[in-house]
Order: C-alpha cells, then structure tokens, then sequence
C-alpha cells in the first residue's frame, strides 16, 4: 500500500490535476456538441468520462495532499 501511495505522491503534481481538469472540460463541450448532432450514445460516454475525470483528479490531488509520506 506504502508503495502505491508513494507513486501517486511522486508522480500526480498540480500539473497533472490542471491537466485533468483541461481534458474533462474538452470531454464536456464534446457531449454538448455530440448532443446538437443527436448522437446519444456519444454524449453519454463523453459527459460520463468528463465527470470521471473531474472526481478522479480531485481524489488523486487530496490523496497526494492528505497521505502521510
């Protein structure tokens, strides 16, 4: 467990979080445009992995913020 915590606090930085941010913004405006296009099952998987991202780096930055060392 040690060494899974200590690669996640060696290798997910802010610039990395900024970057997750950035693509879940990209997926978002993708599954509005998917949605003009009327294509569903488009839009569904860009909003899902849009909002999957945006969970997933907010726990990745807390876990490198909160974790003892």
């Amino acid at each position: 467990m040690q060494e899974i915590v200590n690669f996640i606090k060696d290798n997910f930085d802010f610039n990395v979080f900024i970057l997750f941010l950035i693509t879940s913004y990209f997926l978002y405006m993708d599954s509005v445009d998917y949605k003009n296009k009327n294509l569903e099952k488009e839009r569904k998987f860009s909003k899902f992995f849009a909002i999957f991202y945006v969970v997933i780096s907010f726990i990745l930055y807390l876990a490198t913020k909160i974790l003892p060392s």
